[in-house]
């Protein structure tokens, strides 16, 4: 059992390094042990996978066409939320949080299937029908539902560290996957390949180029971050 913990740290680590700057500070812990991406990071992931899970029980995983403006309106300020937290704690504005660093993000995330989905299924040749929103009514419980969460995520310890983390690092190779999707899908040329094996090596071919920028670019920086924070 603690083989296979260690050997998921070490892979949700690898995976997680890839896009983020895993600085311990700004990282949740459960049980002493950091999550495999920033706070941030993590709530965009869990606001992604809530809003995912939500479109897939309801069976709108076919949805050609986005929310509604109101909805749309609506979940354009919830992002926006991420991008003045993030902006004015950089600028040194103000400080922030890992609570308010984890809710902005999970805000954030929690808008991105939304768009995400109906971006892959429009068809511009037929009449597109299916929303991916029905009423701002579901944004509200999404909301509540996010914020729930982030509770028991952040105050509670109630769920073990390997299911905050698969469920991070799992819905940020399925965001990838879902975009190299959406791109084979709009690709007249590529339809002609097999799919399956056009998505699959593209994201792992995008996973590659994470690597390299992360192993020449993100971690160096990194290592500058921290060697700054012990001065």
């Amino acid at each position: 059992m603690h083989d296979m913990m260690d050997f998921l740290i070490k892979l949700y680590g690898a995976i997680g390094s890839l896009i983020c700057h895993q600085l311990p500070s700004r990282t949740i812990h459960i049980n002493n042990i950091p999550l495999p991406l920033c706070a941030r990071d993590t709530g965009i992931y869990v606001g992604f996978f809530i809003s995912l899970m939500y479109i897939y029980i309801n069976k709108r995983n076919k949805a050609d066409l986005p929310p509604d403006i109101k909805s749309t309106l609506i979940l354009c300020f919830l992002m926006l939320f991420m991008i003045i937290d993030g902006g004015t704690s950089y600028l040194r504005i103000r400080e922030t949080n890992n609570m308010i660093r984890y809710f902005s993000g999970a805000f954030f995330g929690l808008a991105l299937p939304f768009f995400l989905i109906p971006t892959a299924n429009y068809n511009p040749m037929i009449e597109n029908t299916q929303k991916s929103l029905k009423s701002t009514k579901e944004i509200i419980f999404l909301i509540i539902a996010n914020l729930v969460m982030g509770f028991l995520i952040l105050k509670t310890g109630v769920f073990p560290w390997v299911l905050v983390s698969t469920i991070s690092i799992g819905s940020l190779i399925y965001t990838i996957g879902r975009i190299v999707f959406t791109v084979v899908n709009h690709t007249s040329a590529l339809k002609r390949i097999n799919s399956v094996f056009l998505v699959v090596g593209g994201t792992f071919g995008i996973l590659l180029i994470l690597f390299c920028l992360s192993s020449f670019v993100l971690q160096p920086l990194k290592a500058l971050l921290l060697s700054d924070l012990r001065w």
